[in-house]
């Protein structure tokens, strides 16, 4: 019987594959930048949520069509811990966040889930821009992100290591994406494949084998026009 969820936390098995390692690898490697730059915005007075490490499923690692969803933060990411947890509780805790509490049901998540009904060939990796946000908040402090940004954004190398099919990226606002997703991957050609519901396809220069699709946030201002968004996503994921 667990005490807490934190036991159970760090009771959750995160699959024994290449991919994992190798992710675990690299979070190593950045590990105390991001420490030292936690503890210096901890002084200033900011309350951060956990750094947001990812794990995959084997169910992953074999799938036919990878997907990754990439969104902007979580809201109050890793709020359990109270001490500073390892990289190894992370990953526990995003094993056990994405693959059996589904995102809490978080619309994000319940549009990542979605995408990983498409198919028994389909198995997704929810993602984030920025890796850390507010703690038990939605958005993020800009500070923070900036200097994370600059000194240790591992985006372009967990693409690297996760190797999807396709990258869907969900947003409300377009701003949130460009800058970040320029100053990591380079220029981008852009094909827009329903104007009127803001959906289009990206090559970015890092990755011009891989399609970044573009579209509306299941909560955004345009979630009316959410099912007729699904169906062009779905054709699009299937067809790959």
């Amino acid at each position: 019987m667990y005490n807490s969820r934190i036991e159970i936390i760090r009771a959750t098995s995160i699959a024994n594959n290449n991919m994992n390692e190798q992710l675990s690898l690299l979070y190593k490697a950045n590990w105390e930048a991001y420490r030292k730059t936690v503890h210096q915005f901890q002084k200033l007075g900011y309350e951060m949520a956990n750094i947001y490490l990812l794990s995959v499923s084997d169910d992953y690692l074999n799938a036919n069509i990878k997907v990754m969803c990439l969104g902007k933060e979580t809201k109050g990411w890793g709020g359990e811990f109270a001490c500073e947890p390892t990289i190894e509780e992370l990953q526990q805790l995003y094993t056990l966040y994405v693959y059996s509490e589904r995102g809490n049901d978080a619309a994000f998540h319940r549009f990542a889930n979605w995408l990983n009904s498409l198919s028994p060939d389909v198995s997704v990796v929810p993602n984030n821009i920025i890796k850390i946000g507010k703690k038990n908040y939605s958005g993020y402090n800009k500070p923070v992100a900036n200097q994370l940004h600059k000194q240790m954004n591992l985006l372009k190398e967990e693409i690297a290591i996760l190797s999807p099919s396709i990258i869907i990226c969900p947003t409300s606002n377009l701003d949130d994406y460009n800058y970040p997703l320029y100053d990591l991957l380079g220029d981008y050609e852009e094909q827009v494949l329903q104007q009127d519901l803001f959906v289009s396809e990206r090559r970015y220069e890092a990755f011009p084998h891989i399609p970044f699709i573009m579209c509306p946030h299941p909560q955004g201002k345009w979630n009316e026009d959410m099912d007729k968004v699904k169906q062009i996503i779905s054709k699009y994921v299937l067809e790959k």
